[in-house]
């Protein structure tokens, strides 16, 4: 999906409802053909009333204690349903999507109560994770019973958020008296968090600072360490 979203004129048909995890040349070729060919006849030869894919994630939102996701090619909105053979999809009135999960900045994953909500989003949340940070769609090797689809019966393309930016935050840290106190430019409307660990020898890095939209400007943190004279820090950004 990462060539689809930087290299012009490039497609993607998703087939993850009508293969077949067992063998390599699955038997249903007429809905991978009929895919393939509704992306040429939208963007090649001008069927504007033909839709192109099925929902590609494009963005999200952090409220609170859930996470909205916004898509593209979900203008005529979204469904769960259900593909049975060379059969159109089917509704499923009443049933959530499947296969969502979320996570805090501890990357631990869990399952996602799901919410298809206005303006064609998805709303995810869980007991489990009180500071959302990440989400994923399908994440899985075979994932057997996605059912998340636009009006069109086609299927959403599997996704996650990143966990960080690929270069970490460059930040400064001062010592002061009974804290720590550091300083990072953040970029606007970057997600961004710090961790702490006090070991680096296997135990998991913490929460400092919770998920928070940056402004451009630079953030300040302050960790009064209350002698715990070495810990460790990182800021997250997820773009």
């Amino acid at each position: 999906m990462l060539t689809l979203q930087t290299v012009t004129n490039t497609g993607l048909a998703v087939t993850i409802d009508v293969g077949d995890a067992t063998v390599l040349h699955p038997t249903d070729k007429q809905d991978v053909g009929a895919r393939l060919a509704d992306l040429a006849l939208n963007r090649n030869y001008g069927f504007t009333n033909v839709v192109a894919s099925g929902p590609i994630f494009r963005n999200y939102a952090i409220e609170g204690g859930q996470i909205r996701l916004y898509f593209d090619y979900a203008d005529g909105g979204l469904m769960t349903g259900q593909k049975n053979g060379l059969d159109p999809v089917q509704e499923l009135v009443g049933v959530a999507p499947l296969w969502f999960e979320i996570a805090g900045t501890n990357q631990i994953y869990y399952l996602a109560t799901v919410l298809i909500d206005t303006n064609n989003t998805v709303v995810l949340s869980s007991p489990s994770v009180p500071y959302p940070a990440l989400a994923r769609y399908a994440w899985s090797a075979n994932p057997q019973g996605t059912n998340l689809y636009n009006r069109a019966g086609l299927p959403v393309s599997p996704f996650r958020i990143p966990a960080w930016s690929s270069a970490p935050p460059i930040s400064s840290i001062e010592l002061g008296a009974g804290s720590v106190q550091s300083v990072c430019a953040v970029p606007t409307n970057v997600t961004w968090w710090v961790e702490f660990n006090s070991g680096l020898s296997g135990t998991p890095w913490l929460p400092l600072v919770q998920p928070q939209t940056g402004t451009g400007s630079a953030q300040t943190v302050t960790d009064p360490i209350n002698g715990n004279a070495r810990r460790f820090y990182r800021w997250c950004q997820m773009p």
